[in-house]
Protein backbone atom coordinates (compact mmCIF):
# COMPACT_ATOMS: atom_id res chain seq x y z
CA UNK A 1 0.00 0.00 0.00
CA UNK A 2 1.61 3.48 -0.83
CA UNK A 3 1.73 6.57 1.84
CA UNK A 4 -1.97 7.97 1.35
CA UNK A 5 -3.84 4.60 1.92
CA UNK A 6 -1.40 3.59 5.07
CA UNK A 7 -2.21 6.26 6.29
CA UNK A 8 -5.90 6.26 6.03
CA UNK A 9 -5.49 3.16 6.84
CA UNK A 10 -3.79 4.64 10.20
CA UNK A 11 -6.89 6.79 10.82
CA UNK A 12 -9.61 4.42 10.09
CA UNK A 13 -8.31 1.74 12.92
CA UNK A 14 -7.84 4.52 15.31
CA UNK A 15 -11.16 5.64 14.33
CA UNK A 16 -13.20 2.48 15.13
CA UNK A 17 -10.55 1.27 17.68
CA UNK A 18 -10.72 -2.39 16.31
CA UNK A 19 -9.56 -3.97 13.47
CA UNK A 20 -12.24 -5.34 11.18
CA UNK A 21 -13.09 -8.22 9.01
CA UNK A 22 -13.49 -5.39 6.04
CA UNK A 23 -9.93 -3.85 7.03
CA UNK A 24 -8.63 -7.59 7.80
CA UNK A 25 -9.71 -8.31 3.91
CA UNK A 26 -8.97 -5.53 2.41
CA UNK A 27 -5.15 -4.73 3.92
CA UNK A 28 -4.77 -7.89 5.94
CA UNK A 29 -5.49 -10.74 3.86
CA UNK A 30 -3.40 -13.97 4.72
CA UNK A 31 -1.78 -12.15 7.65
CA UNK A 32 -2.17 -14.05 11.05
CA UNK A 33 -2.97 -12.30 14.27
CA UNK A 34 0.27 -11.66 15.31
CA UNK A 35 1.76 -10.15 12.25
CA UNK A 36 -1.18 -7.52 12.37
CA UNK A 37 -0.88 -6.55 15.98
CA UNK A 38 2.79 -6.31 14.43
CA UNK A 39 1.92 -3.85 11.91
CA UNK A 40 -0.52 -1.71 14.60
CA UNK A 41 2.64 -1.82 16.96
CA UNK A 42 5.23 -0.41 14.05
CA UNK A 43 2.48 2.52 13.05
CA UNK A 44 2.12 3.80 16.63
CA UNK A 45 -1.07 2.28 16.55
CA UNK A 46 -2.32 0.16 20.44
CA UNK A 47 -0.98 -3.12 19.98
CA UNK A 48 -3.93 -4.32 22.27
CA UNK A 49 -6.13 -2.68 19.79
CA UNK A 50 -9.11 -5.61 19.17
CA UNK A 51 -8.64 -7.76 16.38
CA UNK A 52 -11.72 -9.37 14.60
CA UNK A 53 -10.96 -13.13 14.32
CA UNK A 54 -12.83 -15.66 12.68
CA UNK A 55 -12.63 -19.35 14.87
CA UNK A 56 -13.99 -22.44 14.88
CA UNK A 57 -15.09 -24.91 17.82
CA UNK A 58 -16.72 -28.30 19.08
CA UNK A 59 -18.82 -28.73 21.96
CA UNK A 60 -18.25 -32.36 23.14
CA UNK A 61 -21.35 -33.86 24.44
CA UNK A 62 -21.07 -37.04 26.47
CA UNK A 63 -24.97 -38.20 26.29
CA UNK A 64 -26.07 -41.15 28.26
CA UNK A 65 -29.24 -42.89 28.67
CA UNK A 66 -29.82 -41.73 32.05
CA UNK A 67 -29.80 -38.41 30.82
CA UNK A 68 -27.09 -37.75 33.00
CA UNK A 69 -25.32 -35.90 30.31
CA UNK A 70 -22.23 -33.65 30.40
CA UNK A 71 -20.25 -31.53 28.25
CA UNK A 72 -16.25 -31.79 27.85
CA UNK A 73 -14.63 -28.59 28.60
CA UNK A 74 -10.85 -27.35 28.48
CA UNK A 75 -8.87 -26.16 31.20
CA UNK A 76 -7.18 -23.89 29.08
CA UNK A 77 -2.86 -22.70 29.77
CA UNK A 78 -3.70 -19.41 28.33
CA UNK A 79 -6.27 -18.17 30.46
CA UNK A 80 -5.60 -19.00 34.16
CA UNK A 81 -8.61 -20.06 35.94
CA UNK A 82 -10.60 -20.46 32.63
CA UNK A 83 -12.69 -23.27 31.09
CA UNK A 84 -13.29 -22.81 27.75
CA UNK A 85 -14.59 -25.48 24.63
CA UNK A 86 -12.03 -26.92 22.13
CA UNK A 87 -11.77 -24.43 19.20
CA UNK A 88 -9.09 -21.98 17.45
CA UNK A 89 -8.73 -19.58 14.37
CA UNK A 90 -9.83 -20.30 11.01
CA UNK A 91 -7.15 -20.45 8.69
CA UNK A 92 -6.46 -19.27 4.90
CA UNK A 93 -8.49 -21.14 2.78
CA UNK A 94 -10.52 -23.13 5.51
CA UNK A 95 -14.25 -23.90 5.84
CA UNK A 96 -15.33 -23.01 9.55
CA UNK A 97 -16.00 -27.13 9.94
CA UNK A 98 -12.30 -27.91 8.70
CA UNK A 99 -11.68 -25.79 11.19
CA UNK A 100 -13.32 -26.81 13.86
CA UNK A 101 -12.10 -30.82 12.85
CA UNK A 102 -8.81 -29.66 12.88
CA UNK A 103 -8.80 -28.01 16.26
CA UNK A 104 -10.44 -30.84 18.11
CA UNK A 105 -7.99 -33.48 16.64
CA UNK A 106 -4.88 -30.79 17.71
CA UNK A 107 -5.76 -30.32 21.15
CA UNK A 108 -7.79 -33.67 22.07
CA UNK A 109 -6.76 -36.14 19.83
CA UNK A 110 -10.31 -37.07 18.36
CA UNK A 111 -10.59 -37.49 14.89
CA UNK A 112 -14.00 -36.50 13.50
CA UNK A 113 -15.60 -36.59 10.42
CA UNK A 114 -18.14 -33.78 9.09
CA UNK A 115 -20.64 -36.19 9.73
CA UNK A 116 -20.68 -36.41 13.49
CA UNK A 117 -20.69 -32.66 13.76
CA UNK A 118 -24.02 -30.70 14.05
CA UNK A 119 -24.03 -27.38 13.87
CA UNK A 120 -24.29 -25.38 17.17
CA UNK A 121 -24.73 -21.67 16.79
CA UNK A 122 -22.42 -18.02 16.12
CA UNK A 123 -20.75 -16.81 19.24
CA UNK A 124 -19.39 -13.42 18.70
CA UNK A 125 -18.02 -12.42 22.04
CA UNK A 126 -14.59 -10.25 23.16
CA UNK A 127 -11.75 -11.55 25.29
CA UNK A 128 -9.13 -9.84 26.63
CA UNK A 129 -5.73 -12.36 27.61
CA UNK A 130 -3.46 -11.63 30.19
CA UNK A 131 -0.87 -9.56 28.11
CA UNK A 132 -3.75 -6.99 27.20
CA UNK A 133 -3.91 -8.38 23.75
CA UNK A 134 -7.60 -8.60 22.76
CA UNK A 135 -9.63 -10.17 20.02
CA UNK A 136 -13.58 -9.92 18.76
CA UNK A 137 -14.14 -13.30 17.88
CA UNK A 138 -16.84 -14.76 15.96
CA UNK A 139 -16.96 -18.83 16.58
CA UNK A 140 -18.80 -21.32 14.69
CA UNK A 141 -19.96 -23.86 16.98
CA UNK A 142 -20.53 -27.10 16.33
CA UNK A 143 -21.96 -30.09 18.47
CA UNK A 144 -20.07 -33.95 18.89
CA UNK A 145 -22.28 -36.28 20.25
CA UNK A 146 -20.62 -39.24 21.91
CA UNK A 147 -22.15 -42.41 23.58
CA UNK A 148 -19.38 -42.83 26.10
CA UNK A 149 -15.90 -40.77 27.21
CA UNK A 150 -13.26 -40.67 24.53
CA UNK A 151 -9.85 -41.18 24.93
CA UNK A 152 -8.00 -37.61 25.33
CA UNK A 153 -4.64 -36.46 24.00
CA UNK A 154 -4.28 -32.99 25.31
CA UNK A 155 -1.60 -30.87 23.54
CA UNK A 156 -0.04 -27.80 25.10
CA UNK A 157 -2.85 -25.71 25.25
CA UNK A 158 -4.58 -27.33 27.71
CA UNK A 159 -3.70 -27.74 31.51
CA UNK A 160 -6.30 -30.79 31.87
CA UNK A 161 -10.18 -31.38 30.86
CA UNK A 162 -13.18 -31.64 33.29
CA UNK A 163 -17.00 -32.19 32.93
CA UNK A 164 -19.98 -30.37 33.26
CA UNK A 165 -23.39 -31.46 33.93
CA UNK A 166 -26.49 -30.08 35.29
CA UNK A 167 -25.72 -30.93 38.54
CA UNK A 168 -22.31 -29.27 38.86
CA UNK A 169 -23.11 -26.42 36.20
CA UNK A 170 -23.00 -23.49 38.79
CA UNK A 171 -20.14 -24.88 40.26
CA UNK A 172 -18.43 -24.12 37.25
CA UNK A 173 -20.47 -20.18 36.70
CA UNK A 174 -20.54 -18.80 40.02
CA UNK A 175 -18.94 -15.54 40.39
CA UNK A 176 -18.75 -15.04 43.82
CA UNK A 177 -16.70 -18.40 44.05
CA UNK A 178 -13.31 -16.57 43.11
CA UNK A 179 -10.95 -19.44 43.61
CA UNK A 180 -12.28 -22.42 41.84
CA UNK A 181 -12.05 -22.91 37.94
CA UNK A 182 -15.00 -20.61 36.07
CA UNK A 183 -16.35 -21.40 32.87
CA UNK A 184 -15.35 -18.17 30.47
CA UNK A 185 -19.08 -16.43 30.21
CA UNK A 186 -18.67 -16.63 26.30
CA UNK A 187 -19.48 -20.17 26.67
CA UNK A 188 -21.82 -20.42 30.11
CA UNK A 189 -25.24 -20.00 27.67
CA UNK A 190 -24.08 -22.05 25.35
CA UNK A 191 -23.08 -25.22 27.35
CA UNK A 192 -26.51 -24.61 29.35
CA UNK A 193 -28.65 -24.99 26.56
CA UNK A 194 -26.58 -28.21 25.65
CA UNK A 195 -27.13 -29.00 28.81
CA UNK A 196 -31.05 -28.02 28.87
CA UNK A 197 -30.37 -26.07 31.94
Amino acid sequence: MDNLEQRELIQKIKKEKCVTFNTIEKYFKGKNFKEIRNWLETNNIDRHTAIYIKSAGVVILISSPNKNDKVLVQVRSSEKARLGIFGGGIENNETPIEAAIRELKEETGIEACEEQLDFLEINEHDLEYENGDKVHYVASLYLLKLSEYPTIKLDSESNGILTISKENYRDYTDIQNINSLQLHKCWQNTISNVLGI
